[in-house]
């Protein structure tokens, strides 16, 4: 029932009499009426078309009207229909009984015209503010429905395939949408941005600020090389556009993958001088090692976990106070050759 005007009123009672009194006014009201003179065919009326309203007599063969209100009310299609019980006022406890089924109101006969017409309307403007509320809750749940699939499609649908290690992800909203988030960002040179997020709060403003910082990072993850210059570029942006108070939790970083490149099929011992050279080896002493490290320290400052100020203090410190320190003085075994008596 969408409207105001007259509704769709279906009468049960297995007096001939009382059926058309009853549906003289109910027409009068302005009100379409169908009857049915027992519960069986009340139920084979409500299953074959749609009603807004049944007045339903208590006392009625083949089929009573506790049995046709047991029914109504067990099928989902049927039960939201208000079923107004039309009875003898000496019939009280019945009445009492269907109101506690599940009835919507009572009529004691005869019928009063004015009773009726406010037993009614009342009973139709409750259906009506019922539908409104319904219709409304299935537009919010489809809509909801649609943005959980939006928000399912953002996240990664596969892993990353590492040699050497396995991914595993889940995601398990508390709601129907929320704010929790993961992905896996391709950056290249075999580097892969790994992000964990969670939205302060559940539900669609979550799910809102998620995708908001969801496109942040993916962003600035392409723009930056360090996970600490990423994130602060989005906690800026975020900063900005967030009038809500709302904050979220990221944990963020990168999967730099190291080629060693081929083994070498050789014994070492067997090479000459001019091959050795092209064979990558370890530092043979500390001094060699701070001049390796001087000459490549990239990968150290990347996250800003080191500066270029603290990787040139260290070098500067060890060569002065360790590496010249060992050089000064021989070695335990070149002591043993030489030194040892």
């Amino acid at each position: 029932m969408t409207d105001r005007s007259g509704g769709q009123l279906l009468v049960v009672d297995d007096d001939g009499v009382n059926r058309l009194v009853l549906g003289r006014y109910l027409q009068q009201q302005g009100h379409a009426v169908a009857y049915a003179e027992n519960g069986r065919q009340a139920l084979e009326l409500l299953r074959a078309q749609t009603f807004d309203m049944m007045l339903l007599d208590i006392e009625m063969p083949e089929m009573n009207g506790y049995q046709v209100l047991e029914q109504v009310l067990a099928d989902n299609r049927l039960r939201d229909i208000p079923i107004v019980i039309t009875s003898a006022l000496d019939e009280m406890d019945s009445i009492v009984k269907c109101i506690q089924m599940g009835a919507e109101d009572y009529l004691p006969k005869p019928v009063d015209q004015v009773l009726l017409k406010a037993r009614i309307d009342a009973s139709l403007e409750k259906k009506r503010l019922r539908d409104a509320q319904r219709d409304l809750l299935r537009k919010m749940e489809e809509e909801l429905d649609f943005a959980r699939k939006i928000q399912r499609s953002i996240l990664p649908k596969s892993r990353p395939q590492v040699p050497g290690l396995d991914f595993g992800m889940l995601i398990e909203p508390m709601a129907s949408v929320g704010g929790d988030f993961f992905d896996f960002i391709v950056l290249g040179d075999e580097r892969i941005g790994l992000v964990m997020g969670d939205v302060s709060n559940h539900g669609v403003p979550a799910a809102i600020f998620m995708a908001l910082t969801y496109s942040l990072v993916r962003v600035e993850a392409r723009r930056s090389q360090s996970p600490g210059e990423v994130l602060r570029a989005v906690n800026r942006q975020l900063l900005d556009m967030n009038a809500s108070g709302m904050f979220v939790t990221i944990l963020y970083g990168v999967l730099n993958r190291i080629n060693p490149g081929e083994p070498l099929d050789k014994d070492i011992y067997d090479l000459s001088p001019e091959e050795m050279k092209s064979v990558p080896s370890m530092p043979g002493s500390l001094d060699e090692a701070l001049d390796c490290l001087e000459d490549d320290h990239g990968f150290l400052m990347r996250g800003d976990v080191f500066t270029e100020e603290l990787i040139e203090t260290f070098i500067d410190y060890k060569r002065k106070n360790e590496a010249e320190a060992v050089r000064l003085r021989p070695h335990p075994y070149e002591f043993a050759l030489y030194y040892d008596i």
